[in-house]
């Protein structure tokens, strides 16, 4: 089954003693860089307080079904405003089998 779509459930964590202002969130996958385009309009910024962990609203088109863009690892970025200064924090995603007793 093709799915060119993906939205995974995702959540930021705020371990500083500051608010963070996530900006943005993308994925790096198989050298294509996907914009993400949530669901709900106003989503960012999204202000995280400290200490408190808040859902990412994400959602990315995908140029191949989910299987063939994870074959190799990808990358998902969180933009992130500190303050003044701008961040990025990065996670390595691996793809594995996918759940087959799904109906």
């Amino acid at each position: 089954m093709r799915c060119p779509w993906y939205a995974p459930d995702t959540k930021v964590t705020n371990s500083s003693e500051s608010p963070i202002t996530v900006t943005g969130v993308e994925l790096i996958a198989r050298g294509v860089t996907y914009a993400n385009r949530p669901g709900r309009p106003g989503t960012y910024p999204l202000i995280v307080p400290p200490g408190e962990t808040d859902a990412l609203d994400i959602w990315f088109d995908l140029h191949d079904d989910v299987k063939k863009t994870f074959q190799q690892s990808a990358e998902l970025r969180v933009h992130y405003r500190g303050g003044d200064i701008e961040e990025v924090a990065q996670v390595k995603i691996i793809g594995g089998p996918l759940n087959t007793n799904a109906r």
